[in-house]
């Protein structure tokens, strides 16, 4: 007869080969990616994970799913590793592209105006004569049409609260 500690052992390898053998393994929650090569995802592709082509892909997914967050996250990789890439400018008009899509109204937080107009204005600066400076443009005329949207509904505001001394400019005039 077997000591006890053995019979003990052959159970725990015995429930651990028929746990291990098991087909009945969670499945993801994750929802198919509807266009995209859901090969950027796997694990196996970890040393592609800098790989321009991917990178971008992996960008302009988010960005057709309507997850400008990460897409704005995954555009500003792809410069701060490959600013002098071909597509470069294309990541930095995108990345611009992804902060006007935030923008809820003039009645809502600025940030995000003011942030794509950052990200036009470096285009045209790091990226100038590149396709998309006339677009650039456009947006950067618009962007500051939102911002001076924003103050004049603070402005008008504070008017209509005669709120007059809470301003924080003076208008004295001296």
């Amino acid at each position: 007869m077997a000591p006890s500690w053995r019979k003990k052992t052959i159970v725990i390898i015995a429930v651990l080969a028929v746990g291990c053998s098991s087909t009945n393994a969670p499945k993801s929650k994750r929802q198919p990616l509807e266009g995209t090569d859901e090969q950027i995802f796997s694990a196996h592709t970890i040393k592609k994970n800098d790989d321009p082509t991917v990178m971008m892909k992996r960008a302009e997914s988010f960005f057709e799913k309507e997850e400008y967050p990460e897409a704005i996250i995954e555009y500003q990789h792809f410069l701060d590793l490959h600013r002098m890439h071909t597509l470069a400018s294309y990541a930095q008009y995108k990345l611009a592209e992804n902060h006007l899509k935030q923008i809820k109204g003039v009645d809502r937080d600025p940030d995000p105006i003011h942030k794509a107009l950052e990200a036009f204005e470096k285009l045209q600066k790091d990226y100038p004569g590149s396709r998309y400076d006339r677009n650039a443009l456009e947006r950067i005329a618009a962007c500051h049409r939102l911002i001076a949207e924003v103050h004049l509904m603070v402005g008008q505001s504070y008017y209509r609260g005669h709120a007059f001394g809470l301003l924080p400019i003076d208008l004295s005039g001296s």
